[in-house]
Order: structure tokens, then C-alpha cells, then sequence
């Protein structure tokens, strides 16, 4: 019998992300509410139509800060906001996410710029010092965290507290489809609204993410919840969307402009260029870490199982998912290599094992000795590793 190989693309022609969005969506509604998915869509293509995306997009990628760090009343304009402090004394700190709280101040620190963003828009001119003054000192943070979806109409807005924040940093997902919902309506709105809308919007769609998480988060935590559901996961695409087309610039005040630079929102090349680099450095970095993270993982256990050459492996792991030239790949796999082996022999003197009869001296050496055998005799093979990883992705990159 003869099979025909039909591509993929043959049985799936000239679909657009859009067309994409669709087939995903008639997938969701297997599984959720068919009426709440619909509504959800509606609201999203009322701001898709009506451009509100795309004029968020286009300040976004040319965003100029109105205050910069280094700008002299930067610590006295932030310490404005009550929400903002408790924010940052309360909810945890981790440059890497897989060591922190579900919600933790990650998720909270784009909520302010993101209302810059939208200030900027209702304005329709760039922001000064003076706008951020009076955003930061009104009460536009709490009535989110407590209105959500109706943060333009609540009229009693409770003190926000520490307590508020410490309930946050204990929240979980309530089941795998509050989560799956959570990331699939956000792929939605990337192939809906953010698709072709030129440079940013992998990062801005990063920070849209961490927004709806924090939205969520406050959601539970109002309906005195310790895990986020289903309907708090609705509920914070509400607010996404109620905040996106509503003039928030009525709940600041009559503002006299100062003097600003008045041109216009076109895309240069010098901004798109900055905005690349840093999307590009972002990108790195997540890499490095997810790359960096299985690596040393991957050389512990094949240390734990096996002898010290199957930490070419590890070093071969580490290099494909990190990238970079052969030196990165042969740098890379001897960091992972040396990592990996120190938290085998940090196990073994814990355990008070000696978990590999091929290691068994090192428990009684000095710790000097064990670091040098740590970073010589176990970096060099991961190295070696490096390389042939490097040279893989290589091969299967030409290859697409």
C-alpha cells in the first residue's frame, strides 16, 4: 500500500492567524461555557474594529518614559501610590518565576505602566511627569483591584491593606481548565488583535499576561478565595478589556499639559531598533535561565545513574535550548556540568551517602579539593557536550 504525504499546510490552506483563532475557539468551546467564550470574543473584536489595539500597540513600541529613573522626583511621584508600596513590600521578589509565587510582584508591576499606556491614548499625546503625578495619586489602582469590571462605577472603595497582598502571595490554580482557559484566551487575543501589528508585540503580550494573572489573583482573593477559578479568570479578561476602552483620564482631574514634546506616534527606525534589542536581551535571558535550569538538573541525575562522561549529555541539553555560538555552547555546558556536580556532592555530604562509589574520596577532602573536582572533572565533558549541542541545532536549523 502507498501513502500520498500531504503537507500540513495542504490540509490547513492559506489560513490566517484570525482563521486560527476561530478554529481555536470552537475547540474551547468544547470544554467551557459557550456563552461567556462568546462574549469574551465580542468584547475583544469591539476593541480589535474599533483600533484600540492597534493605537496601544503603536505607543507601546514607541513609548518614551515620562519618568525615568533618573528623573529627580521619580521616588517622590511613586511613593504616591499606597497600592504601589504595599505591592512592592508584600508580594515576592524572584527573577525567576519558577521559584516564586504564583502571584508574586512580577505580576503586579506592569499594572501602572499599562495605565500609562491607556492615559496616553485617551490624551493622545505623550505623558509628563505631571500626568504620572496625578495617575499615581488617584484612586484608579484600588478601584481595579476592587471594581475589576466595574471599577468606573464602585462608589465605596475599601482601604487596601497588606493583608490584601499577603492572601496574593498564598493563591493557586483551582484546577488545570482555570489555567488552560487562562493561557488559551490569551493565545487568542495574540492571534485576534496582536498578529501583524509589527515589532512589540511578543513583549507587550507578555505584560498584558502578567496583568490578567494579577486581575485574576484579586478577583479570588475579593470573593475570598484561596484558589483562582474558572469565573475569576473571566472575570479578569473583563477588566482587561473595560480598562482598554474606557477614558480613564476622567478619574485624574483637570490637568494643564506642561510643555511636551509634541510629535506624533510614527514607528522610527532608532525606536523600533532599541525595542528589538530589548525584546531580544528579554528573550535571551528566559532562555538562559529555562536552558541553564535543565541542564544542571539533566548532569545531576546522569551523575546519580551513570559515571562522569554521561555529563556530555547534560552539557549537550544545555547548549540546544540556550543557543549561541560554540564558545557560549562550550561556556554554557561547563557551567551546568560544574552545578550539576556540586549538587551531587552537596547531596552525598547531606545524605551522609556516598551515592557513587567513583566519588566516595571527595566526602573526606577539603572543600577546595571538591570545588576543583567540581568545576575540572565534571565541566570539561558537559563542555564537549556544549559543543556537539550547538553544532546539532545548527544542523537542524539549516535543515528548516
Amino acid at each position: 500500500m502507498v501513502f500520498n504525504l500531504v503537507s500540513f499546510r495542504e490540509f490547513f490552506p492559506k489560513m490566517s492567524d484570525r482563521d486560527w483563532g476561530y478554529y481555536e475557539l470552537e475547540r474551547l468551546k468544547k470544554s467551557y461555557d459557550t456563552e461567556i467564550l462568546d462574549e469574551l470574543v465580542f468584547d475583544l473584536m469591539f476593541l480589535v474594529n474599533n483600533g484600540f489595539y492597534s493605537k496601544l500597540l503603536d505607543i507601546y513600541a514607541n513609548w518614551d518614559e515620562p519618568v525615568p529613573i533618573s528623573h529627580p522626583e521619580t521616588a517622590e511621584i511613586a511613593s504616591k501610590s499606597k497600592l504601589l508600596k504595599l505591592a512592592r513590600d508584600n508580594l515576592k521578589h524572584s527573577p525567576v518565576k519558577l521559584f516564586s509565587n504564583l502571584i508574586d510582584y512580577h505580576s503586579f508591576r506592569f499594572l501602572y505602566p499599562f495605565l500609562e499606556w491607556i492615559y496616553c491614548m485617551n490624551l493622545k499625546r505623550p505623558l509628563t511627569a505631571t500626568d504620572v503625578k496625578a495617575l499615581l495619586s488617584s484612586d484608579i489602582g484600588e478601584r481595579i483591584v476592587f471594581g475589576l469590571d466595574d471599577f468606573d462605577k464602585i462608589e465605596d472603595i475599601p482601604e487596601i491593606s497588606s493583608e490584601f497582598f499577603q492572601k496574593l502571595n498564598k493563591l493557586k490554580w483551582k484546577d488545570r481548565k482555570a489555567e488552560i482557559l487562562y493561557k488559551k484566551f490569551l493565545d487568542l487575543i495574540r492571534k485576534f488583535a496582536l498578529s501583524g501589528q509589527g515589532h512589540g508585540q511578543t513583549s507587550f503580550n507578555v505584560r498584558q499576561e502578567q496583568i490578567v494573572l494579577f486581575f485574576a489573583g484579586c478577583s479570588a482573593v475579593n470573593g475570598d478565595k484561596n484558589k483562582i477559578n474558572e469565573n475569576n479568570v473571566v472575570k479578569a479578561y473583563k477588566t482587561l478589556f473595560k480598562i482598554i476602552k474606557t477614558d480613564i483620564s476622567k478619574f485624574f482631574g483637570e490637568i494643564k499639559p506642561e510643555d511636551f514634546d509634541q510629535r506624533k506616534f510614527v514607528k522610527d527606525s532608532e525606536s523600533l531598533e532599541h525595542l528589538k534589542n530589548h525584546n531580544r536581551i528579554e528573550s535571551d535571558k528566559k532562555k538562559f535561565w529555562r536552558g541553564m535550569i535543565v541542564g544542571v538538573f539533566s548532569c545531576f541525575f546522569l551523575l546519580l545513574y551513570f559515571d562522569l562522561w554521561w555529563l556530555l549529555i547534560g552539557g549537550l541539553i544545555t547548549a540546544y535550548i540556550i543557543g549561541g555560538d560554540y564558545k557560549i555552547g562550550a561556556r554554557n555546558g561547563f557551567i551546568a556540568g560544574s552545578v550539576g556536580m556540586l549538587f551531587f556532592i552537596v547531596t552525598g555530604m547531606f545524605l551522609n551517602q556516598k551515592i557513587n562509589t567513583m566519588f566516595v574520596s571527595l566526602f573526606t577532602e577539603s572543600y577546595g579539593f571538591l570545588i576543583v573536582v567540581a568545576l575540572v572533572g565534571a565541566g570539561l565533558p558537559a563542555a564537549v557536550g556544549g559543543l556537539v549541542g550547538i553544532k546539532i541545532r545548527r544542523i537542524i536549523n539549516k535543515a528548516k
